[in-house]
C-alpha cells in the first residue's frame, strides 16, 4: 500500500513538472505584447503573441483595476478562460471545448 502510494506521488510530480514546463515553454514562444489602458490610467487588457497569432495568457481588467478574466492561447487558439469575482477570487473556468466549472466563493476549487 505504501510502495503504490509513494508510485502514484512520483507520477504525480513527474506530470506537473512535464506540465509547468510545457507551460513555460509556450509563454516564453510569444514574441509581442499588447497593452491596452481605460482613459484612468489603469490597465484594460494585456494581450501576447507570436508571429501575428494570439499565445499565452491573455488578462483582461475591470476599469476599477480588478483581474477580471484570463484566457490561455495555444497557437492561436484559446484553450481555457478563468473568470475571477471582485475580490479577484476565481469564480468559473471554461475548457476549450465550453465545459464550464463554477467555483466556491471563497476561490479555491
Amino acid at each position: 500500500m505504501i510502495q503504490m502510494k509513494i508510485k502514484q506521488n512520483k507520477t504525480l510530480i513527474i506530470l506537473v513538472l512535464a506540465l509547468s514546463f510545457l507551460y513555460s515553454k509556450d509563454i516564453r514562444a510569444c514574441d509581442s505584447t499588447s497593452i491596452s489602458k481605460y482613459e484612468n490610467g489603469n490597465k484594460k487588457h494585456v494581450e501576447k503573441f507570436k508571429n501575428g497569432e494570439k499565445c499565452g495568457i491573455w488578462n483582461y481588467y475591470a476599469p476599477t483595476g480588478y483581474l477580471e478574466r484570463r484566457e490561455r492561447y495555444r497557437k492561436g487558439q484559446l484553450v481555457f478562460t478563468w473568470h475571477y469575482n471582485e475580490e479577484g477570487r476565481l469564480s468559473e473556468s471554461v475548457n476549450k471545448s465550453g465545459k464550464r466549472k463554477q467555483h466556491k466563493s471563497c476561490g479555491c476549487h
